[in-house]
């Protein structure tokens, strides 16, 4: 499953100057920024809930903001889990489950880097296109995030799951 925000948009140009980085740093405590060399784990799933059917849901969002400084401008993205909407169920706390959440998790990852990518290949990247390209990305991601629950039946089809595994790593590379 998938969280989206969209943080702060203004009309501009960018210049040269300009700056799109990756921002690691988290905003709220409920959050957990992205980071390639840590595993989610289940104490990272604020919430139990038995009345659901799925056996876990990891809510991850692409966010971004944008900065003027001096006569350039700065965009840092940022991919996160919410810790608070993130949840599983009783006895699905399983290594199994658990590496299907981190994949969705590392899906938002490969759509933010896209993301970072488009706007850097933009020559006259201003608010309009940006907002276009982070629609686009959006798009993308909920696609291919729905595709891989379709085609694993979330988890449930263990040889599916291991072809989307190496699939995901082969993106992340």
């Amino acid at each position: 499953m998938k969280y989206l925000i969209l943080i702060s948009l203004f009309s501009f140009t960018f210049n040269s100057n300009n700056k799109i980085k990756y921002d690691n740093l988290i905003k709220e405590s409920y959050e957990i920024a992205y980071n390639p060399n840590i595993k989610l784990k289940w104490t990272d799933f604020k919430k139990i809930n038995n009345k659901k059917m799925s056996a876990a849901l990891s809510t991850t969002a692409i966010t971004y903001t944008i900065s003027k400084i001096n006569k350039a401008y700065e965009v840092s993205v940022l991919c996160v889990l919410d810790k608070n909407e993130s949840y599983y169920n009783g006895n699905s706390n399983t290594d199994y489950i658990l590496n299907h959440e981190q994949r969705h998790f590392d899906i938002t990852y490969i759509y933010t880097c896209k993301f970072i990518n488009r706007l850097k290949e933009e020559p006259n990247l201003n608010g309009n296109t940006a907002l276009f390209i982070y629609n686009q990305i959006l798009s993308e991601w909920n696609s291919f995030q729905d595709k891989y629950d379709l085609e694993t039946n979330n988890s449930i089809n263990k040889v599916e799951q291991e072809k989307w595994d190496k699939i995901i790593d082969s993106q992340l590379n």
